[in-house]
Protein backbone atom coordinates (compact mmCIF):
# COMPACT_ATOMS: atom_id res chain seq x y z
CA UNK A 1 0.00 0.00 0.00
CA UNK A 2 2.78 2.51 1.00
CA UNK A 3 4.01 2.20 -2.64
CA UNK A 4 1.16 4.09 -4.06
CA UNK A 5 0.19 6.24 -1.28
CA UNK A 6 -2.46 4.57 0.73
CA UNK A 7 -0.04 4.47 4.26
CA UNK A 8 -3.18 4.26 6.54
CA UNK A 9 -4.19 0.78 4.72
CA UNK A 10 -0.67 0.27 4.92
CA UNK A 11 -0.40 1.08 8.69
CA UNK A 12 -3.77 -1.26 9.59
CA UNK A 13 -2.21 -3.92 7.46
CA UNK A 14 0.80 -3.40 9.91
CA UNK A 15 -1.32 -3.68 12.87
CA UNK A 16 -2.28 -6.72 12.10
CA UNK A 17 1.45 -8.24 11.76
CA UNK A 18 2.68 -7.06 14.77
CA UNK A 19 -0.20 -8.72 16.34
CA UNK A 20 0.88 -12.06 14.79
CA UNK A 21 1.86 -14.81 17.37
CA UNK A 22 4.66 -15.46 15.02
CA UNK A 23 6.28 -12.65 13.22
CA UNK A 24 8.31 -13.51 10.71
CA UNK A 25 10.81 -10.54 10.24
CA UNK A 26 10.63 -8.18 13.19
CA UNK A 27 12.89 -5.84 12.12
CA UNK A 28 11.85 -5.40 8.11
CA UNK A 29 8.14 -4.88 9.71
CA UNK A 30 9.21 -2.19 11.64
CA UNK A 31 11.03 -0.34 8.60
CA UNK A 32 8.39 -1.31 6.22
CA UNK A 33 5.95 -0.15 9.27
CA UNK A 34 7.99 3.08 9.48
CA UNK A 35 8.20 3.76 5.98
CA UNK A 36 4.17 3.60 5.69
CA UNK A 37 4.27 6.05 8.46
CA UNK A 38 5.95 8.35 6.57
CA UNK A 39 3.67 8.49 3.08
CA UNK A 40 1.29 9.39 6.66
CA UNK A 41 3.45 12.18 7.11
CA UNK A 42 4.93 11.19 10.36
CA UNK A 43 8.22 11.32 9.74
CA UNK A 44 9.19 11.36 14.07
CA UNK A 45 7.45 7.87 14.09
CA UNK A 46 8.51 6.41 10.90
CA UNK A 47 12.48 7.71 11.31
CA UNK A 48 11.71 5.60 15.00
CA UNK A 49 10.46 2.50 13.61
CA UNK A 50 13.26 2.55 10.92
CA UNK A 51 16.28 3.20 13.68
CA UNK A 52 15.02 0.35 15.46
CA UNK A 53 14.18 -1.88 12.87
CA UNK A 54 18.17 -1.24 11.18
CA UNK A 55 19.52 -1.96 14.57
CA UNK A 56 17.79 -5.72 14.90
CA UNK A 57 19.10 -5.93 11.57
CA UNK A 58 21.70 -4.53 9.54
CA UNK A 59 22.18 -7.32 7.13
CA UNK A 60 18.73 -6.70 4.98
CA UNK A 61 19.84 -4.49 2.42
CA UNK A 62 16.37 -3.50 2.22
CA UNK A 63 16.02 -2.36 5.84
CA UNK A 64 18.48 0.48 4.46
CA UNK A 65 16.45 1.08 1.26
CA UNK A 66 13.35 1.26 3.16
CA UNK A 67 14.62 3.91 5.27
CA UNK A 68 16.54 5.63 2.39
CA UNK A 69 12.94 6.50 1.05
CA UNK A 70 11.89 7.77 4.33
CA UNK A 71 14.82 9.89 4.22
CA UNK A 72 14.21 11.00 1.09
CA UNK A 73 10.74 11.64 1.67
CA UNK A 74 11.50 13.92 4.38
CA UNK A 75 13.83 15.50 1.79
CA UNK A 76 16.95 14.62 3.70
CA UNK A 77 18.86 13.51 0.64
CA UNK A 78 22.39 12.67 2.06
CA UNK A 79 20.84 10.42 4.68
CA UNK A 80 19.25 8.77 1.89
CA UNK A 81 22.37 8.33 0.16
CA UNK A 82 24.04 7.13 3.13
CA UNK A 83 21.66 4.26 3.81
CA UNK A 84 21.99 3.62 -0.37
CA UNK A 85 25.66 3.20 0.49
CA UNK A 86 25.13 1.18 3.76
CA UNK A 87 22.61 -1.19 1.54
CA UNK A 88 25.44 -1.33 -1.34
CA UNK A 89 28.16 -2.85 1.33
CA UNK A 90 25.41 -5.41 2.63
CA UNK A 91 24.28 -6.63 -0.89
CA UNK A 92 26.91 -4.93 -3.73
CA UNK A 93 24.53 -7.12 -6.11
CA UNK A 94 21.01 -5.91 -5.13
CA UNK A 95 20.12 -3.71 -7.82
CA UNK A 96 17.61 -1.10 -5.99
CA UNK A 97 20.31 0.06 -3.88
CA UNK A 98 22.08 1.40 -7.59
CA UNK A 99 18.45 2.60 -8.95
CA UNK A 100 16.98 4.78 -5.59
CA UNK A 101 20.91 5.89 -5.45
CA UNK A 102 21.26 7.19 -9.26
CA UNK A 103 17.64 9.10 -8.75
CA UNK A 104 18.41 11.13 -5.62
CA UNK A 105 21.96 11.54 -7.28
CA UNK A 106 20.56 12.79 -10.56
CA UNK A 107 17.67 14.87 -8.15
CA UNK A 108 20.29 16.85 -6.80
CA UNK A 109 21.85 17.20 -10.21
CA UNK A 110 25.09 14.47 -9.58
CA UNK A 111 25.12 13.84 -12.88
CA UNK A 112 28.21 11.90 -13.36
CA UNK A 113 27.10 10.49 -9.81
CA UNK A 114 23.72 9.27 -10.91
CA UNK A 115 25.19 7.51 -14.58
CA UNK A 116 27.67 5.25 -12.37
CA UNK A 117 24.46 3.91 -10.80
CA UNK A 118 22.54 3.70 -13.47
CA UNK A 119 25.25 1.79 -15.03
CA UNK A 120 25.62 -0.94 -12.72
CA UNK A 121 21.84 -1.08 -12.04
CA UNK A 122 21.77 -1.62 -16.00
CA UNK A 123 24.44 -4.38 -15.41
CA UNK A 124 22.67 -5.98 -12.79
CA UNK A 125 18.87 -5.72 -14.45
CA UNK A 126 19.90 -4.90 -17.70
CA UNK A 127 16.15 -5.98 -18.88
CA UNK A 128 15.01 -3.10 -16.72
CA UNK A 129 16.38 -0.89 -18.98
CA UNK A 130 13.06 1.28 -18.97
CA UNK A 131 13.46 2.40 -15.51
CA UNK A 132 16.54 4.51 -16.82
CA UNK A 133 15.60 8.65 -18.39
CA UNK A 134 16.77 8.04 -21.29
CA UNK A 135 19.05 10.98 -21.13
CA UNK A 136 21.49 8.37 -19.20
CA UNK A 137 20.51 5.53 -21.02
CA UNK A 138 21.69 6.59 -24.48
CA UNK A 139 25.08 6.55 -22.77
CA UNK A 140 24.36 3.37 -21.35
CA UNK A 141 23.22 1.02 -23.85
CA UNK A 142 22.77 2.36 -27.82
CA UNK A 143 20.79 -1.21 -28.42
CA UNK A 144 18.45 0.16 -25.69
CA UNK A 145 18.09 3.57 -25.79
CA UNK A 146 17.02 2.78 -29.69
CA UNK A 147 14.25 0.61 -28.36
CA UNK A 148 13.18 3.17 -26.36
CA UNK A 149 13.18 5.23 -28.96
CA UNK A 150 11.04 2.78 -31.03
CA UNK A 151 8.82 2.48 -28.16
CA UNK A 152 8.42 5.80 -27.75
CA UNK A 153 7.46 6.86 -30.97
CA UNK A 154 4.67 3.59 -31.41
CA UNK A 155 3.55 5.46 -28.02
CA UNK A 156 3.13 8.50 -29.30
CA UNK A 157 1.07 7.05 -32.87
CA UNK A 158 -0.88 5.49 -30.59
CA UNK A 159 -1.85 8.60 -28.91
CA UNK A 160 -2.49 10.19 -32.12
CA UNK A 161 -4.17 7.57 -34.01
CA UNK A 162 -6.60 7.89 -30.39
CA UNK A 163 -7.31 11.48 -30.65
CA UNK A 164 -8.00 11.49 -34.25
CA UNK A 165 -10.95 8.32 -33.37
CA UNK A 166 -12.08 10.60 -30.08
CA UNK A 167 -12.21 13.90 -33.09
CA UNK A 168 -14.14 11.79 -35.33
CA UNK A 169 -16.62 10.38 -32.90
CA UNK A 170 -17.31 13.87 -31.78
CA UNK A 171 -17.69 14.75 -35.74
CA UNK A 172 -19.82 12.01 -35.98
CA UNK A 173 -22.40 12.90 -33.03
CA UNK A 174 -22.29 16.42 -34.11
CA UNK A 175 -23.77 15.74 -37.61
CA UNK A 176 -26.53 13.34 -36.07
CA UNK A 177 -27.20 16.24 -33.01
CA UNK A 178 -27.44 18.38 -36.71
CA UNK A 179 -29.61 15.92 -38.38
CA UNK A 180 -32.02 15.26 -35.42
CA UNK A 181 -32.46 19.15 -35.06
CA UNK A 182 -33.02 19.59 -38.90
CA UNK A 183 -35.74 16.69 -38.95
CA UNK A 184 -37.38 18.65 -35.81
CA UNK A 185 -37.05 21.57 -37.62
CA UNK A 186 -39.14 20.24 -40.16
CA UNK A 187 -41.38 18.33 -38.04
CA UNK A 188 -42.70 21.56 -36.50
CA UNK A 189 -42.82 23.37 -39.87
CA UNK A 190 -45.52 21.10 -41.02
Amino acid sequence: YSDYGMGKQALWEFARVFAAKNLDDEAASLVMCGRAKAVEGDYVGALDYANRGVAMDSKNAYNFLNRADIYRMMGDREAALADCAAAKKVDAENPYSYLIGAQIEDEMERKEAALADYKEFHRLRPAAFRHIPPEYLEKISAKDYKTYEKDKARAEAWKKKQEAKQANAGKAKDVKKSGAATADKAVKSK
